[in-house]
């Protein structure tokens, strides 16, 4: 007979985490942000890079055109963003931008992590940290 076992472990280094779970959780303000499998979790959220050739879409194009973005960074004719939203589902929103180059690039845990408490307003704790 196979028994299962949990064992609860709160950190704030996610590379860890990633590496000795399963499954984990976000809790934000007392608020249970997700929960899942390492896999689902990830899979739920799309880097995206874009390539124009011409005039690049404003932000607020982008985000009508691709919904559950958590952020849009511009550099030159490459437009990169990150949404809460499966890869599939953001590529087919991102034709309509009729990019010339579109490429997915999976999110480790640990971005997912500093992408939803940027989103929720801690975008000047990652950046002072990282010095």
């Amino acid at each position: 007979m196979r028994q299962s076992a949990a064992v609860i472990v709160s950190s704030h280094n996610i590379t860890e985490i990633s590496e000795i779970c399963d499954s984990a959780m976000m809790i934000y303000s007392g608020s249970l942000l997700f929960s899942d499998e390492l896999d689902s979790i990830t899979g739920g959220f799309c880097k995206l890079q874009l390539v124009f050739k011409g005039k690049v879409p404003d932000e607020e194009r982008i985000k009508a055109a691709i919904p559950g973005i958590l952020k849009v960074s511009t550099s030159g004719s490459i437009v990169q963003i990150i949404a809460a939203a499966s890869e599939d589902a953001v590529l087919e929103q991102a034709k309509a931008l009729a990019p010339e180059i579109t490429e997915a690039i999976p999110l480790t845990l640990e971005e997912v992590f500093i992408y939803e408490m940027e989103a929720r307003g801690y975008a000047g704790f990652f950046s002072e940290n990282e010095e």
